[in-house]
């Protein structure tokens, strides 16, 4: 039996095989190093945290302006973390949009592109997600304003805050004791 040399016929394959982008061959050498892929990992990674922390400030938000008392005024609390989840928000639109444009600005395989693409969609959408959540908690803390008002409004002469006097006052040593208050 002889030996048949096959290899240029091998090479012809693999080739005709890597500018399809199945198999690595010369083709990969245009592909990211892994150093890069692992960048674009933990970049992913720092975003998506910082997504779930955005999250979380939502879910408290949400809490926050559920609360109904007319007395419960949250309102410099809820303020602070509305402030700070918009800067959140905008901040993560530009992490995003950067690592975007890096993984664009790449000319790796379709495997890596398909992969970087996926990676950057879905963190679009868990921001898309968390910006409809506090859009969401927003109106509920303007409806919940818009019933306390309404609450507020049924007691007469409640424009601003009531003076609640001391302990002297209730018990009757100090004025118009328990017989004049009124509500």
């Amino acid at each position: 039996m002889g030996v048949v040399n096959r290899t240029e016929e091998f090479q012809q394959i693999l080739q005709d095989l890597a500018s399809k982008g199945v198999v690595p061959g010369p083709a990969a050498a245009n592909a990211p190093p892994p150093q890069a892929q692992s960048e674009l990992n933990v970049w992913s990674a720092l975003i998506g945290s910082e997504i779930h922390a955005a999250s979380l400030k939502v879910q408290d938000l949400r809490k926050k302006t559920k609360k109904k008392g007319i007395f419960n005024d949250k309102s410099s609390e809820i303020n602070e973390i509305t402030s700070a989840v918009k800067q959140e928000i905008q901040s993560l639109n530009g992490k995003i949009e950067a690592l975007e444009a890096k993984v664009k600005g790449s000319r790796p395989n379709r495997n890596y592109q398909a992969h970087s693409s996926n990676m950057v969609d879905t963190l679009k959408t868990r921001l898309m997600d968390v910006t409809k959540d506090f859009k969401d908690a927003l109106e509920d803390h303007t409806k919940a304003l818009q019933h306390k008002d309404k609450r507020k409004s049924l007691y007469p002469g409640s424009l601003g805050p009531t003076p609640i006097g001391n302990a002297d006052d209730i018990e009757g040593g100090g004025g118009m004791g328990m017989q004049g208050m009124t509500l």
